[in-house]
């Protein structure tokens, strides 16, 4: 499967699966995930979360490329509610005062190359947020997307009070 990539890419002898770290190949930029690695099993839902594993190396191996190494170690990916950060200037010292601690550390980076980043974290954090209108059409979204799968027998007998629906 990687034949083009023989030469550079550190693969299992019997099955030709990429050896990677958490998504990442001995190819620099190259990420696989799921049956294409020796990382995991051949099951499905493992395997979905081996690929989100490895979009977020690959997420934070760009923030690691564009700002200096270790800096996407402290990335992270959620939906929070609207106010949750409450943004105004106590929210801004404080996540300033977190980033230069955690984020810069002992990193030697020149003052553009943080402010670039500072505000790539900041408005990150600060387009995480949703309200409360966003929050329930996601949710009745997903309800909408779970009942596409689901008999609509089941859904008619659970309706009419049936207990132990047929199948069950």
């Amino acid at each position: 499967m990687f034949e083009p990539l023989e030469d550079r890419l550190d693969t299992d002898a019997e099955y030709g699966a990429a050896a990677t770290d958490h998504g990442r190949t001995t190819v620099t930029g190259l990420y696989a995930a799921g049956w294409l690695t020796d990382e995991t099993v051949h099951q499905a839902v493992v395997n979905a979360g081996h690929g989100a594993r490895a979009a977020t190396s690959l997420a934070r191996d760009d923030l690691d490329a564009r700002f200096w190494p270790g800096v996407g170690d402290n990335l992270v990916d959620w939906v929070v509610y609207e106010d949750r950060y409450a943004v105004d200037d106590e929210w801004e010292a404080d996540t300033r005062e977190w980033f230069d601690r955690e984020v810069v550390g002992d990193a030697t980076v020149d003052d553009a190359t943080v402010e670039a980043a500072y505000d790539v974290v900041r408005s990150e954090y600060v387009a995480r947020m949703i309200d409360a209108e966003e929050a329930a059409e996601r949710d009745r979204a997903g309800q909408r997307r779970l009942l596409a799968h689901v008999d609509d027998d089941v859904i008619r007998e659970y309706l009419d009070g049936d207990d132990e629906p047929a199948g069950c």
